[in-house]
């Protein structure tokens, strides 16, 4: 997670606007970090909680 927020900062396109208001907002709600272990329980959890936080955002499908 740090490192795409890293990221999206160092785009020059970011640092002006001060980085999109959803993406703050995303940062503000604490997401949880995958850490990339192949344990199907520990995916699922990431999942729900992913899917929670972009929920409780509004976010569409894409």
């Amino acid at each position: 997670m740090m490192m795409m927020f890293q990221q999206h900062m160092n785009n020059p396109q970011n640092q002006n606007a001060g980085g999109s208001a959803a993406f703050w907002e995303f940062c503000r709600m604490n997401p949880p970090e995958f850490i990339g272990e192949y344990v199907p329980v520990m995916a699922r959890e990431w999942i729900q909680r992913m899917s929670g936080i972009l929920e409780s955002m509004e976010c569409t499908e894409v």
